[in-house]
């Protein structure tokens, strides 16, 4: 059996949701939303990182209020140049500013202000997207569109 692949930015965007330009998206899990969804441009989505538009969490009051058919639901909105790392969870309601990165394996539950770096369950802010270019840069290396070989070499001889 052929195991299907499909594009959630084509996917998602026919459903509804408002994705922006040069977008990377590797998650596989599922949005039962899409309509809710606004994502700006130049954002990657990491691997299982989930966007949740409804709370799950009123099945309880389903049954303890006898109102089988209560929801509650929120728009997530991504600004323009964000990164959300692998196993990230955003739920309802909340807002990334432009120029985030969101840590592996955070949870967002509050907004989280343009400019900022967010991380924990649940996310706290825990830098600054210009504190961590001051920090990183200079370890940095130019490699996008090397030859293999040379990338190789180059990362090989300037670590240690």
């Amino acid at each position: 059996m052929l195991a299907m692949w499909v594009n959630p930015i084509k996917y998602y965007s026919r459903k509804g949701a408002k994705i922006g330009e040069n977008c990377r998206w590797y998650s596989k899990a599922v949005c039962t939303e899409p309509f809710l969804l606004e994502i700006g441009d130049h954002v990657h989505i990491g691997s299982g990182v989930q966007l949740i538009t409804h709370d799950g969490a009123l099945w309880v009051l389903r049954e303890k209020l006898g109102r089988p058919g209560l929801d509650r639901f929120g728009k997530i909105v991504v600004g323009n140049n964000v990164f959300i790392g692998n196993n990230s969870i955003l739920m309802p309601g909340v807002t990334i500013g432009n120029d985030c990165i969101i840590g592996a394996g955070s949870v967002v539950t509050k907004d989280v202000s343009s400019g900022m770096i967010a991380a924990g369950i649940p996310a706290k802010k825990i830098g600054t997207v210009d504190a961590f270019a001051d920090r990183y840069l200079p370890d940095c290396f130019e490699t996008k569109d090397m030859a293999e070989a040379m990338r190789r070499k180059m990362i090989l001889e300037a670590l240690p």
